[in-house]
């Protein structure tokens, strides 16, 4: 290994230089992109010795997106072009296929030496400027991986640090091995420092508040970025929306469910610049459903605005509506119905029941008289047929507890009780009624109460 008299001449260069700037320039706070800056120095290799970034006739520069152009040169390879290179690259080697750039702090894809050619005028070896797939004749396709994976399944690439230095190791195969970007007595360096100042612009989500599961635009503009990369961060888990347009762009993310937070990094090669917007989820109300069922009717509703609704009749869908009325004039009594209402994204989801009630079964007591021999008939009609009776209770005027005390005839429905009166005057009687419905497990009640006068049979003038 030796020490290259332009090595000491650069490293005493660029220390003038520093003390210098220490002096004129104590802080600076930014540097404006330089769009096309030089590298100089050189890298190390085990197996072909010292690699010169900045040679006669050749030089390797990055621009302002930092791509890496030129060529670098081997006294034992030749030429080491860097950009311009044409696909297909290698495959399974490198993490990039592309030509080399700098970006954030990696510097990524691939550089090749071409075979060189001799100059009978400028009397020297020049770049091999085409260097295709048969520009060298050893037999070596002159590929060169900036970052990958070793052999061992460990990665290795070059880092671009305090947006001037580079180091770590490249990769040439068998015929280079290892390539050193800082080794002792050497290393690899832009000419200048270069700051690319980044600023995002308007890195925000319309709308900021949506309801569950909805959407939002993700939306913004960024200036001296290469690179910018999206994430969002919903419930602690960080997702990552991959690469994304540098200048200005949106991206439509759905099916949010959470407050979540969405993060752009945008970079060049030596800065970064990071902004956030939070999106927020409407909290639904929960839903309310109320069911309500009459004699042959049945009314529901939910007043929270947006629901999903699903009312039930002994276990079938009958209605899908979020409020209405049925009427049901053979409704039997006992029937279950389910109302069930969820949030409009089917969420929280609040069930309400009810077991439909009988109609109610009216009854009347109508008397009848025969002055003559001062007996009434006090009859009690009922309001339908499909009943079973089980006992009538008459209580009323001067009404003897031993007389019979029901009467009841299937055929017309009426039910009687024949009293003989001994006084004149009003008379009252009650009935009471208890049975069952027609099918036979549910009970009734039906009561009545009317008034009569007794007295003499017109005419006869006979007394009682």
């Amino acid at each position: 290994m030796f020490k290259s008299p332009k090595i000491n001449f650069i490293i005493f260069l660029v220390a003038g230089l520093i003390l210098v700037g220490a002096f004129l320039h104590p802080f600076i706070s930014e540097v404006k992109a330089v769009t096309n800056t030089s590298i100089e120095g050189y890298a190390w290799s085990e197996k072909i010795g010292w690699i010169d970034f900045s040679p006669v006739n050749g030089g390797v520069s990055v621009d302002s997106n930092g791509y890496l152009t030129g060529h670098a040169w081997s006294e034992n390879i030749g030429w080491i072009k860097f950009g311009g290179l044409s696909a297909p690259f290698p495959v399974g080697i490198s993490t990039a296929s592309q030509n080399a750039q700098i970006v954030s702090t990696n510097l990524i894809g691939w550089a090749r030496a071409c075979g060189g050619m001799y100059d009978v005028v400028l009397n020297q070896t020049v770049a091999n400027n085409t260097c295709g797939g048969t520009s060298r004749t050893d037999g070596w396709d002159g590929w060169i991986s900036l970052n990958g994976f070793g052999s061992n399944g460990s990665t290795y690439g070059v880092s671009f640090v305090n947006n001037k230095t580079f180091s770590g190791y490249a990769m040439g195969s068998d015929v280079i091995g290892w390539i050193d970007f800082s080794p002792v007595f050497g290393g690899v360096q832009l000419s200048a420092s270069v700051i690319t100042p980044i600023t995002i612009y308007n890195f925000t989500a319309t709308p900021l508040s949506i309801p569950k599961y909805g959407s939002t635009v993700i939306s913004w503009t960024s200036e001296g970025a290469n690179t910018c990369n999206l994430t969002k961060n919903a419930g602690g888990v960080i997702t990552d929306l991959g690469p994304v347009a540098t200048t200005s762009g949106s991206v439509s993310s759905s099916n949010i469910s959470t407050t979540t937070i969405f993060a752009i990094q945008c970079d060049n090669y030596g800065n970064s610049a990071n902004a956030t917007t939070t999106v927020s989820v409407i909290v639904l109300p929960r839903p309310d459903p109320r069911l309500s069922l009459l004699p042959s009717q049945i009314t529901w509703d939910d007043p929270t605005a947006g629901d999903i609704c699903s009312l039930k009749k002994g276990g079938v869908e009958i209605s899908t509506a979020v409020n209405g009325t049925i009427i049901d004039n053979d409704l039997p009594a006992g029937i279950v119905f389910e109302l069930t209402c969820t949030n409009s994204i089917g969420e929280d989801p609040v069930t309400v029941t009810a077991v439909s009630v009988p109609p109610s079964i009216g009854a009347i007591c109508t008397p009848s008289q025969n002055y003559t021999y001062r007996n009434t008939r006090w009859t009690m009609s009922l309001s339908t047929t499909s009943v079973t009776v089980t006992n009538t209770q008459w209580v009323g005027t001067d009404k003897d507890s031993k007389e019979n005390q029901d009467n009841f005839n299937l055929t017309n429905s009426r039910l009687t009780l024949d009293h003989l009166y001994v006084t004149v005057g009003t008379k009252v009687m009650n009935a009471t009624t208890t049975g069952m419905r027609a099918d036979g497990v549910t009970p009734f009640t039906s009561t009545c109460s009317t008034e009569a006068v007794m007295k003499l049979e017109p005419g006869r003038n006979e007394g009682i």
